[in-house]
Order: C-alpha cells, then structure tokens, then sequence
C-alpha cells in the first residue's frame, strides 16, 4: 500500500480577489486570504514577499496565485503554500 507521506505535492493556478492579510504585524505578511469562486482560501507565502506584499497589493485587488497544495494525513486538511502573486493583465485570467 502507498504511504501518504510519501505522495507528491500538487500545483495549483489560482485566480481570485485578495480579501485580507492574515497577520497582525505590518511590516511581515505571511499568509493572505484569498475568494475563488466564492470560497475564501487561505494561503501561506514564501519569505521573499513577507515584506514587498503590501506595498504592491490591497484587499479588493484582483490576484493570480501559483503555488503547490499539500494534504496534512494526520487531520485531512488541506495546506496552500505560494511561490508567487501577480496581478493579472488582463483581469481575465491568469
């Protein structure tokens, strides 16, 4: 039998509009909150855009999410971690 511990992660494409930071302090986001189709997601973010986010981005903001998704076994829940945010040209799809 295959262990879950030992199953890959899983990209994800996400596009939405960014409704929060989820952290207290300002200077260092490290997780926003995230409407696609009309359920909120919470997703972590890497170091280098703890300190850069804000400046670039605000709640209302349109925003593509690339990043890989992860399956917590123990409880069944299920973790997004981001490798990038960028707001879509277009504003029709990422």
């Amino acid at each position: 039998m295959l262990d879950p511990q030992c199953l890959p992660s899983w990209l994800f494409n996400l596009e939405g509009t960014l409704l929060a930071f989820l952290d207290s302090s300002l200077d260092q986001t490290q997780s926003i909150l995230l409407e696609v189709e009309q359920e909120a997601m919470a997703i972590r973010l890497p170091k280098s855009l703890w300190l850069s986010l804000r400046r670039r981005m605000k709640p209302g903001d349109r925003v593509c999410c690339i990043g890989r998704s992860e399956l917590d076994s123990q409880n069944g829940m299920i973790y997004l971690s981001a490798y990038q945010l960028f707001v879509p040209m277009n504003h029709s799809s990422c």
